[in-house]
């Protein structure tokens, strides 16, 4: 009898390239993990372990934040699963912009969604501005929804990675 659960060393073995740069380049060559593969395979894919190179760090008050940027998010997605797609709604609601990200991926089983949201005041003079960093903001969640880098949600683990890479 087949066990339902994933090994937990399979989670926890990157399938990315060691940095952003070799990411980038294996792009570039054309390298991804192929088109038209089971959902599954994406998915246990989305849920694998994220290379420490490419966490980037703000402070936001006392607190330390955990993140991968967005440009990077997309190279990732372009590497796990080509074709992806992403689509976004912005609004503004008074004072605050607010943006619906919906990303699909296509597989040989069909085409899958997932959508979160992100929002920001008008006033933010923060870099990228709040309406880049509402929708990165909804980006992730959308991503995180499938999967990808979701345990930087979980606050002890997300300190127990910044406490590890940066010391």
């Amino acid at each position: 009898m087949q066990s339902l659960q994933t090994p937990t060393t399979a989670t926890n073995t990157a399938i990315l390239p060691n940095t952003p740069r070799d990411l980038r380049v294996a792009l570039a060559s054309g390298e991804t993990l192929g088109i038209n593969r089971p959902f599954l395979d994406i998915q246990k894919d989305l849920y694998r372990k994220v290379p420490d190179s490419y966490y980037q760090f703000k402070s936001k008050g006392n607190t330390q934040i955990i993140f991968l940027p967005w440009e990077l998010l997309s190279c990732c997605m372009d590497y796990i699963v080509p074709g992806w797609e992403k689509s976004i709604t912005l609004n503004q609601i008074g004072e605050r912009v607010t943006a619906e990200c919906t990303v699909t991926i296509h597989s040989s089983d069909g085409s899958f969604k997932r959508t979160a949201t992100g929002s920001d005041t008008l006033l933010d003079e923060g870099y990228g501005g709040p309406v880049v960093d509402a929708e990165s903001q909804a980006f992730r969640r959308a991503l995180a929804n499938f999967g990808f880098c979701s345990y930087l949600w979980d606050k002890d683990i997300a300190n127990a990675l910044i406490k590890r890479i940066k010391g």
